[in-house]
């Protein structure tokens, strides 16, 4: 494609360069007004077939200031700027649906009659429409739009055409890689479920790309918050059996678990660290860490009326510490 193009403009180079270059040989031979009379006719053989359409579209406007064009152009060349207004709309139509009526999807369009064509608006309608029918359970309906222009009225008329999808209902969730957790278990963290009895009424079941999304930062958040600080989400593979039927599959990376090593206080001036060591007892293999903090399973209470921040010294740059008031202390992980 690139190659075809630097030849393109190679060519129109050798044109302009040649033509100075044919005059000056030719101006002995042949006199100027032949000259330009041969080179514009055979211009016009070689462009005529390639812009005989343009022409035809164009020839109401060319037909109606054929005066001014005709002495501009024998005066010299010309550039001619045709502003048009945007054609105002004056109906919308829907083909092709029938999950939902013509009048619930025009609730949805931002697009109104009477108001003048918006590509921009009718792009943002079109994805609006294939969020409805993702959330219903159709995720590989297609919506496009097509506009009918009517330049000479000024008046325009579009048609959303919808390809509905059949409704794929999500027969498994499975969580590869996962050990730390079950099965059972990581199903309750995500929204996105198989379908089942009472599916009707919790409005799940069905593949929805918005809470795929939060279901992903859902994970994220649980296994930070149990210690899991390298965890991440390699790959979301969707197959599927049947036409009607999805199965999900979470291809994940759990990675290590990271404990509280130790404990050391700084900055405590009103207690002594005996003291706050007394109020407070951390068990090596009970407390684990996440992102946000330390969490204490059974082994630590709080010492009233201290506020507490933890700095964390991680062996990657995880967490994020927090800021405390009156002491704070440092915790080293294994």
């Amino acid at each position: 494609m690139h190659r075809r193009a630097y030849i393109f403009l190679l060519i129109t180079t050798l044109l302009w360069g040649g033509n100075s270059v044919a005059g000056k040989l030719a101006v002995d031979h042949v006199s100027p007004m032949t000259l330009v009379f041969l080179r514009w006719v055979l211009a016009v053989a070689i462009l005529l077939p390639i812009g005989w359409r343009t022409i035809q579209e164009d020839w109401p406007v060319v037909r109606r200031h054929w005066l001014i064009l005709a002495a501009l152009g024998a005066s010299g060349f010309t550039l001619v700027y045709v502003l048009q207004e945007k054609p105002r709309l004056m109906e919308l139509k829907f083909r092709g649906n029938k999950k939902f009526s013509d009048s619930k999807l025009r609730k949805k369009l931002s697009t109104k009659i009477n108001e003048p064509l918006d590509e921009r608006k009718l792009f943002t309608d079109t994805q609006d429409i294939q969020q409805m029918y993702q959330k219903a359970g159709y995720p590989k309906t297609d919506v496009k739009y097509e506009p009918v222009i009517e330049e000479a009225a000024g008046r325009a008329t579009v048609t959303f055409v919808i390809t509905e999808s059949p409704k794929v209902k999500i027969v498994e969730v499975d969580f590869v890689g996962a050990t730390a957790f079950k099965q059972k278990k990581l199903r309750k963290v995500v929204k996105t479920r198989k379908r089942w009895m009472l599916s009707w009424i919790t409005q799940s079941g069905y593949f929805k790309d918005d809470v795929l999304e939060e279901d992903k930062e859902k994970l994220v958040e649980y296994y930070h918050d149990h210690g899991y600080i390298d965890f991440d989400i390699k790959d979301i593979q969707i197959a599927n059996p049947t036409p009607r039927s999805m199965i999900i599959r979470f291809i994940i990376y759990e990675g290590a678990q990271y404990k509280v090593g130790s404990v050391k206080f700084t900055g405590n001036k009103l207690f002594t660290t005996n003291d706050i060591a007394k109020g407070m007892r951390v068990l090596h293999d009970l407390a684990r860490v996440s992102c946000y903090g330390i969490h204490l399973s059974r082994g630590g209470r709080w010492i009233p009326g201290i506020l507490w921040s933890a700095f964390f010294t991680f062996p990657r740059d995880h967490a994020k510490p927090r800021t405390g008031a009156a002491a704070r202390f440092v915790a080293s992980v294994e």
